[in-house]
Order: C-alpha cells, then structure tokens, then sequence
C-alpha cells in the first residue's frame, strides 16, 4: 500500500488545468480568434479574396445535381434565322412567333421575354430638353412596342430586353414611357455568379419572367423567392444609389435548358411557324417562353459550373427557373459570423475540458493538432454536405484555412507568451524609472 503522501504526489502529476487555467486559455483563444476573424474579413473583401471565394463557388455549383421534373422555362432559339444587315433581329419574324405562340389557348405560355436589346439611341439627352430617340429597328420597333403592349394585356405578358439605355431611368429604357411595362434589363454581373431580380421600379428579364409565373400559379404569392432565418434565397443590396435583390442562380439547369430548346429556322418561317408550334403547345402551357439566340459566340458569359462560355439568354433562363422551383440558399453574413464564433467557442472549449480533466497526462500540442484536425474535418465535410440540400457555403474553404492558421498563432503565442510578458514588463520598469 502506498504511503499517502505518495498517493497525492500520483494525483497531483495526474491532475489537469484549474479552472482559473482554463479560463485564461478560452479567453485568450477568443481574443486571438476575433482578430482572425477581422484579417479574414479584410482578406474577402480584397481581390485575391474574391478570386478564392469565386474557385470554391465553382466548386460547389459543379456539385449541385440538376432537377429531374419539368422545368418552368423553355427556349425558342432564332439562332438560325438572318439577321439584317444592320445585324437587327426581324421584328416581323418575331411578330409571327408571338402570334403563333397564342393560336391554341391550351397553349397559354405564363409570360415571354425576348432576349434581344431593344434600347434605342438617344439622340438629344440635355438638361431639361424631352430626349429624342432614334429606334434601332426604324418605325418597326414602334409597330412592334404596341403590338406586345397589346399582346400583353390581351394573352400574356411580354417582356423586351434592354441593355444600352439601364443608365437611364426605367421608364425610359424603350425611349417613350408609354412602353415601359415591356422593358425588362439584360443584366448579368460580370462573372455572372448572382442575377439581379429586380432594382428600382425597373425589373430583369428573369425577374419579370418569374413574376410573371407566380401570378399565374400563385397568384396570393407576392414576390419571387423566399427568405429562411440565416439563409437568403434572396438578399438585398445596394451599389450606390440603387438598391439591388440579389440571388444565386442554379447552373446545373443550363444541359437541359440548351437539350430541350425549341429550334426555329427559316424553313419553318416560310411553311408556317404556327403550325409548327402548334404541335408542341405542352411545352408552352403554363410556362416562361424565352426567345433568343443560344450560341455561345453571341455573349458569352462564364458559367461557374463548368468554366465555359454561356450565352445571356441561357443565364436569364436558368436564373428565372432558381426563382420559381429550384432556390440555392446562400448563408447570410450573421450565420456566418455566429458560425465562426461558435466554432472557436467549440474547439476551445473542447481542449480546454480534456486539459481540465487529464491534462497531465496530455502533450498540449498533440491535443491542439488533434482539435485541429478533427475541427478542419468538420468543416470541410459540412461545407459540402450542406451543397446536397442547395446551400451555397462558398467561404467555407476559407474557414478551415483559418483554423489552420489559428492552430500555428495559438501555438507560437502559447510558446512565446512568458518572453513576450517579459519584455512588456521589462519596458514598463524602463520607462516608470
């Protein structure tokens, strides 16, 4: 039997961390935290930062399995039909599609965008003068502009895109205001990552495409997308003066956006586009109809999921259906913060309670490279199973660097704090003297 003075002397080397011990650790691991916390946001904001964030958004969207069921869009692509010489679109040809497209009322489309820039030159823009237009397609535009106005309010909501004039007020965009409710903004960011829905009193092309869907199917539903606590399928921001609703758009549409379009050409211009159409009307029931060309040489855009060239009318198409039936849910600023706050709280409390109860026993450093380990699989892990129910974690790449990196700072301040105390104290002596 061991004397008692041996058996406390045993317990003693066994025993871990007080919690005054304890204590110092956890607060100062936060403390080491938050100013990680704050070089990581900085490093977002910056180029580099963008480009990381950017490589794990690919990443994520190349992961993002595409829908099975019907999709609520579909594309009639003019890529074949001549353009004129000018390089304008026939507004003829594409008075007869619209008028083909209400033949048969089985056929009732939700609402149609046509996918070309009818902005007109502004031709006297001064101060306090009424801005004189020149139309691009001469007095066919203006035959054309009343013609989907009426067409609008008669069958179904048409919506004509516009590019070169967004920089002036929305009820300008087609010159007279009169034209207004046709206008809708071509817009795509440059990258393409996020589609606007709608900013202002004007409207995108999906935007409107998607409202238009909602008030034919649910119409009690007042606006396009919906928001959860801590995920946005929608958010609102702001670029200057304008305020923006942003979405992340789901590119895992666009194989089957570009299989299932619908091609037009001028053979079936000539024998009767009616009839044509006719005979697929179940694939404009009910449905958002986008007009356009879907070659990639047109206007090409990145698309994230596969790193090649899309055409705009294949991201309004796709960005019109993740509005109305396949959301991606990116996760709002104060989820992530919480999110990183709660992580440190978990790893620091973790080591500190193993330290408490067998510290001891316990190499700090191995523990700390096990937490470590343990915490940057969890992240990872979580980072893209959350991809699987449409969530969109593109920083998360960047959160499991950071706990690498807290790893390294915790410990050189864990090795070098009594030297640094030291110094500081040395100092203070040097100038109270």
């Amino acid at each position: 039997m061991q004397p008692r003075r041996e058996r406390r002397k045993a317990h003693a080397e066994r025993r871990g961390w007080s919690f005054a011990e304890a204590g110092r650790f956890v607060v100062s691991g936060l403390a080491i935290s938050v100013v990680l916390f704050a070089l990581s946001y900085w490093f977002q904001q910056t180029d580099f930062g963008q480009d990381f964030s950017w490589i794990t958004y690919r990443l994520l969207q190349r992961r993002i399995a595409a829908p099975t069921g019907a999709l609520p869009a579909v594309i009639l692509d003019i890529s074949r039909l001549p353009l004129s010489p000018q390089g304008i679109t026939s507004r003829d040809d594409l008075l007869k599609i619209l008028e083909a497209l209400r033949q048969d009322a089985a056929a009732h489309p939700a609402g149609i965008g046509i996918d070309v820039d009818f902005a007109p030159e502004v031709q006297d823009n001064r101060a306090g003068v009424p801005p004189r237009w020149r139309f691009v397609g001469g007095a066919a535009d203006n035959r054309f502009f009343g013609y989907c106005l009426d067409y609008s309010r008669s069958w179904a909501p048409v919506y004509l895109g516009v590019f070169r004039t967004l920089q002036l007020p929305p009820e300008q965009w087609l010159g007279l205001t009169e034209y207004a409710p046709l206008a809708a903004a071509m817009l795509v960011e440059g990258r393409a990552k996020k589609s606007l829905a709608s900013f202002n009193e004007g409207r995108t092309m999906s935007g409107a495409l998607a409202q238009a869907w909602f008030t034919a199917h649910e119409p009690h539903r007042g606006a396009a997308g919906t928001r959860w606590p801590f995920l946005e399928a929608i958010s609102e921001e702001r670029e200057g003066k304008v305020a923006l609703r942003q979405f992340v758009v789901n590119y895992s549409l666009r194989d089957r956006l570009v299989s299932e379009a619908i091609p037009i050409d001028p053979a079936t211009m000539a024998h009767g586009v009616a009839e044509y159409l006719a005979g697929l009307k179940d694939s404009f029931r009910d449905k958002m109809v986008l007009i356009g060309d879907v070659r990639t040489f047109t206007d090409p855009f990145e698309n994230p999921s596969s790193g090649e060239p899309i055409p705009g009318i294949l991201i309004h198409a796709a960005a019109a259906c993740t509005l109305v039936g396949t959301p991606l849910y990116d996760i709002s600023e104060p989820a992530r913060t919480i999110a990183d706050l709660l992580l440190a709280i978990a790893m620091l409390s973790c080591e500190a309670g193993i330290m408490m109860a067998w510290g001891r026993m316990i190499h700090e450093e191995h523990l700390l490279q096990a937490v470590t380990i343990a915490a940057v699989v969890v992240v990872l892990t979580i980072g893209l199973l959350v991809n699987e129910f449409h969530i969109v974690w593109d920083d998360f790449l960047l959160v499991a660097i950071g706990v690498i990196v807290d790893y390294f700072v915790h410990g050189f301040t864990a090795r070098n704090a009594p030297a640094l105390v030291t110094t500081v104290e040395k100092w203070f002596r040097a100038e109270s003297q």
